[in-house]
């Protein structure tokens, strides 16, 4: 009786061997297909890097990775926008918004409006550059930016009306009134 346990033990024991030697690989290739990508894109592959995040996003499901889709989505948002396929990336990040990635990283929404000025959308550029203002009150991008696109509405002649209101400190969004490498008042700018 114990030889036979001791036999049924091992075939046992190569079943479960065998079962996790055959997911193994699956798993595996889903994370080599991101990272074949990710190499791509630090080497500014980008046309490389969309076709292999394509790929990779494909093999994802929709609830079990979407995380990793998310992460595809932005990859994806950002080499379409250093190619300057700025109707491709716009609607990369268009999708990126949906999630709740854009309040960890909210260069999103610096890189969305520039990808909205690129596409003459000035006015809704204006909205993610004063969100992006809100989000990084420190950064002289996003001020640049949004008084480019203010004087563009205004030269093309565009009836375009202008609230502007001193910032309010938000609970969750700490503004600094003063600060030494931004030259500009601290304005909303709200377009209506």
């Amino acid at each position: 009786l114990t030889k036979g346990f001791y036999m049924l033990k091992k075939l046992f024991l190569l079943f479960i061997i065998t079962i996790i030697g055959v997911a193994q690989p699956a798993n595996a290739q889903k994370r080599n297909s991101t990272k074949n990508a990710d190499i791509a894109f630090e080497r500014k592959q980008y046309n490389v890097a969309i076709d292999r995040y394509k790929k990779a996003y494909k093999k994802t499901g929709k609830k079990k990775y979407e995380e990793e889709r998310t992460y595809i989505t932005h990859q994806l948002a950002e080499c379409y926008r250093l190619t300057e396929a700025t109707k491709l990336a716009e609607s990369q990040y268009k999708r990126l918004l949906r999630t709740e990635y854009p309040k960890n990283n909210p260069i999103v929404y610096l890189n969305y409006a520039n990808v909205l000025k690129r596409n003459k959308k000035y006015e809704e550029a204006i909205q993610y550059y004063t969100i992006y203002n809100e989000l990084v009150p420190d950064d002289p991008r996003g001020y640049h930016a949004l008084d480019d696109d203010t004087a563009i509405l205004l030269k093309q002649g565009i009836k375009h009306r202008l609230i502007i209101k001193r910032l309010k400190s938000n609970r969750n969004i700490p503004h600094k009134i003063t600060t030494s490498n931004v030259s500009h008042h601290p304005l909303l700018i709200i377009p209506s």
